[in-house]
């Protein structure tokens, strides 16, 4: 009996032997699971990372290219932390554009960082585009996508700059006229034939001359050189808006001077004839570029309107544009008029105004002088086709005039 009782203490302590054993490997597999579970959750945060990067924002130079343009592009964003998005690198591979960047770091500060890169790839023939961004660093060599766009480049135009504001004749007065002479200082290093032309609602606004009509001009431009033409004041009363085109790569600077003038008319003569005293307002206005989008000041009170002018130069297409007055903070402003209105251009149609008598759709006095503090504002102009965009700013009670300077963002 006792030889038993030790054989079966023999086995129950052989028992607990084995079961610690099994405690102890369990606990060892549990370790090692977790050790997996660890590891793996340590390899699957730069994949979730890299998931919630947030996307680059891309804009390209100009907003809508053609096949005659050299194309740049502006990228940024915020990135994870200091190693930011570096060195571009672009390849082209049918219509596909891809930029890569790099960072090499494997130290990187834990702060989420702004960043910017910048570059040019130069022209590309018509075609609807993709650009790709991508990024290769220690963690992802094999490179992860942070940005993309889709871009159409149109097929190889002339070269063309629009001056949206010319004026000339009678400004309703005996001895009173509006006069505008047109100045083009050509670029590069070899001549530049130009051709200049007006669109409005006259016949002509110039006298005859070599390689002229009524309403235009043809210049050979040597490099660096300059033309000069101004409109003859004894025409028909002129208001509209003029084209300036070219082909190749070379640039030239166009820009129109508007004068109202106090002195009796003299058919066929240059607006710089006129000395000082006869000039009761003038300004100078550059050629602007079309465009899809366009921003500048504008202020509204009883002495001071802001007047705008919008062309489409278009010769087939009918654009709608958005206009909207913004306030300090960029909000719509609230005023006396709507902050917000849409107008519709016909083909070469342009439409112009005192900005609070578009915006009210009425020509009243009510609405050209609204009976609110003064307000200094921007404008927003987005369309739905290239147009041009001018503006005035006009002084009561003398009608003075001067420039205003607008700007076109890249869409």
């Amino acid at each position: 009996m006792r030889a038993m009782n030790m054989k079966n203490a023999g086995d129950m302590a052989q028992w607990r032997s084995l079961r610690a054993d099994r405690r102890v490997r369990d606990c060892f597999a549990c370790f090692c699971l977790g050790l997996v579970c660890l590891f793996a959750g340590i390899m699957l945060v730069p994949e979730r990372l890299v998931a919630q990067e947030p996307a680059a924002q891309i804009e390209l130079v100009p907003g809508a290219p053609n096949a005659n343009d050299m194309i740049s592009f502006n990228i940024s964003g915020m990135w994870r932390d200091g190693c930011v998005p570096q060195s571009p690198v672009f390849f082209i591979s049918g219509n596909t554009v891809q930029i890569q960047t790099s960072n090499p770091g494997l130290i990187c500060t834990m702060a989420v960082t702004p960043w910017k890169l910048t570059g040019t790839f130069g022209k590309l023939a018509p075609g609807d585009y993709q650009l790709v961004v991508t990024h290769v660093s220690p963690g992802a060599p094999s490179g992860i996508e942070i940005g993309r766009k889709s871009f159409r480049v149109s097929e190889a135009l002339l070269n063309e700059r629009i001056l949206p504001i010319i004026v000339n004749g009678s400004a309703g007065w005996a001895g009173l006229y509006y006069q505008t002479a047109f100045t083009l200082i050509g670029g590069g290093n070899a001549p530049l034939p130009a051709t200049l032309q007006a669109y409005g609602n006259a016949a002509g606004i110039f006298c005859p001359g070599p390689n002229r009509t009524a309403s235009g001009a043809e210049v050979n431009l040597a490099s660096g050189g300059a033309f000069s033409l101004s409109t003859s004041v004894d025409l028909p009363f002129f208001n509209g808006w003029a084209r300036v085109r070219w082909e190749g790569p070379d640039d030239l600077q166009a820009s129109a001077q508007v004068a109202l003038i106090a002195a009796d008319p003299a058919p066929c003569t240059a607006l710089s004839a006129h000395p000082s005293y006869e000039m009761l307002s003038s300004t100078q206005i550059p050629a602007i570029r079309p465009a899809l989008d366009f921003r500048f000041p504008v202020t509204l009170g009883p002495s001071i309107q802001t007047a705008l002018v919008l062309v489409n130069p278009s010769e087939t297409e009918t654009v709608d544009v958005a206009i909207r007055i913004l306030g300090d903070g960029g909000e719509n402003a609230r005023l006396a008029i709507p902050s917000s209105f849409v107008v519709s251009l016909k083909p070469l149609q342009r439409v112009s105004g005192f900005l609070s008598q578009l915006a009210a759709d009425s020509p009243s006095i009510s609405a050209l002088l609204p009976d609110q503090e003064l307000f200094r504002g921007s404008l927003s102009a987005s369309s739905t086709g290239l147009i041009a965009v001018g503006a005035l700013n006009i002084f009561f009670p003398e009608g003075k005039f001067e420039n205003v300077t607008v700007i076109s963002p890249v869409r």
